[in-house]
């Protein structure tokens, strides 16, 4: 259904906030990051990267430039697993430009 949902035409930065955020979580669940572990978590790969494509699109870029929205990426427990990707930097540094 996420995946359906990202083609829909007309979807706000919030929308695909939203969508980013249900990637992140499917990651958590399918790699178990959220579960209690002594190792550190190893970044995922296919739903993380839809998630970065999806912070990536200009009109998620332009929801993130409010620095509210922008803070709450940085800590919403949803994109744990995003964060680790090193695409999410690249991500912040283009943010913050």
């Amino acid at each position: 259904m996420g995946h359906r949902l990202t083609a829909t035409q007309g979807l706000t930065g919030a929308d695909l906030y939203n969508l980013a955020c249900l990637f992140g979580i499917l990651d958590a669940k399918v790699d178990g990051t959220k579960n209690d572990q002594t190792d550190p978590p190893v970044a995922p790969t296919s739903n993380c990267e839809r998630a970065l494509n999806l912070l990536s699109r200009p009109t998620t870029l332009q929801f993130l430039q409010i620095d509210v929205n922008r803070q709450q990426m940085v800590s919403d427990p949803d994109l744990e697993t995003v964060r680790l990707h090193p695409g999410f930097l690249e991500l912040c540094e283009k943010l913050n430009q």
